[in-house]
């Protein structure tokens, strides 16, 4: 029998999923090419994308935890105007935890 993970779990792994994700992506696409460039100095560390994935956690947070139970009464409605509402905010902390923090951060 598989035991459940708790929110401290869930947030660890999601936040090591989305710091090794974006480090890869960042280290594979975004070194420069020139020759004068020296490649130690422009590699992202793992530590510094962790630290930011686990501070995209806070505005990801506050939107699910606070827009969704502020909108609560609204997105319980049954028609297709409160399902778009819905998942739009889903979206937009999907975007907060994944984009948002290494563009800003």
């Amino acid at each position: 029998m598989r035991r459940k993970l708790t929110n401290t779990g869930d947030f660890i792994l999601s936040s090591l999923a989305i710091a090794l994700i974006l480090h890869t992506l960042s280290n594979r696409l975004l070194i420069p090419t020139s020759p004068n460039s020296q490649l130690s100095d422009s590699k992202v560390e793992y530590a510094y994308s962790f630290d930011v994935a686990v501070n995209s956690f806070f505005p990801a947070f506050l939107t699910i935890h606070l827009g969704l139970i502020l909108m609560a009464g609204v997105l319980v409605r049954d028609n297709w105007v409160c399902l778009f509402v819905g998942k739009y905010v889903l979206l937009l902390v999907l975007f907060l935890c994944s984009v948002f923090p290494f563009l800003f951060g």
